[in-house]
């Protein structure tokens, strides 16, 4: 349970800085969590940063 408070924690902590986050995609019939969705910040330094991840 401690993974998935972080994980949570980690998202909306993400999205307060940098104004964009993951989301929640669900199975409209069953409501069942099939993953995550949505834009990360890079972290990382390359000759295209920085940018926005499509995740």
């Amino acid at each position: 349970m401690k993974q998935v408070n972080d994980f949570i924690l980690a998202v909306n902590s993400h999205g307060d800085k940098h104004g964009y986050t993951l989301g929640a995609v669900c199975l409209k019939e069953t409501s069942e969590l099939m993953n995550f969705i949505g834009l990360n910040h890079t972290d990382w330094e390359s000759n295209f940063t920085p940018a926005v991840e499509v995740s």
